[in-house]
């Protein structure tokens, strides 16, 4: 018998583990099982990647924020300052 979803989502990640182990004792894992697996490690290393790209182009907006007030404070100086 299978849990329902609402249960299963309910489950510490340890306990499905240890549930797992066990009743991978008694299982025959078919092709299926390992290029399920791989496409999880493929999905992961790509939401790392993602990450990674997005914390970069945060401080890169960042930085073009301040450098733009900067200018703009440069630009100020120069047109008041020239009256």
């Amino acid at each position: 018998m299978s849990e329902t979803l609402a249960n299963l989502r309910s489950i510490p990640t340890d306990q499905l583990i240890k549930t797992h182990d066990f009743l991978a004792q008694n299982t025959i894992a078919g092709v299926q099982y390992y290029l399920d697996e791989l496409a999880r490690r493929d999905t992961e290393n790509a939401n790392k990647t993602l990450l990674e790209l997005t914390s970069q182009m945060k401080w890169m907006t960042v930085t073009i924020v301040v450098l733009t007030v900067v200018n703009v404070i440069l630009v100020a100086f120069s047109v008041w300052g020239a009256h």
